[in-house]
């Protein structure tokens, strides 16, 4: 995965590929059960992570609040931005 960090897309451009992703995210929670919940995933998220049993509930909760703290850190700035609008 590679960073443009000179880019500078439009809110559009960024929110279309995200309501991807999140849509998708809802078909596959929307079909878990208890019993795949309970699943051992096949193997290790990524390279640095030590070889042990991963349940995709577990996974599922660390996808959860990833998504909890890019909505914290979006909000944050959006009220520093509105304050700094309405000083103006």
């Amino acid at each position: 995965m590679t960073l443009t960090l000179d880019a500078t897309p439009t809110l559009d451009e960024v929110l279309v590929p995200r309501q991807r992703r999140m849509a998708s995210m809802r078909r596959v929670v929307d079909r878990l059960t208890e019993a795949e919940l309970d699943r051992r995933c096949g193997r290790k998220p990524a390279e640095p992570y030590p070889d042990q049993e991963y349940l995709v509930r577990r996974c599922l909760k660390v996808v959860l609040k990833e998504e909890v703290e890019h909505h914290r850190y979006c909000v944050r700035d959006l009220t520093v931005l509105e304050q700094a609008a309405a000083a103006q």
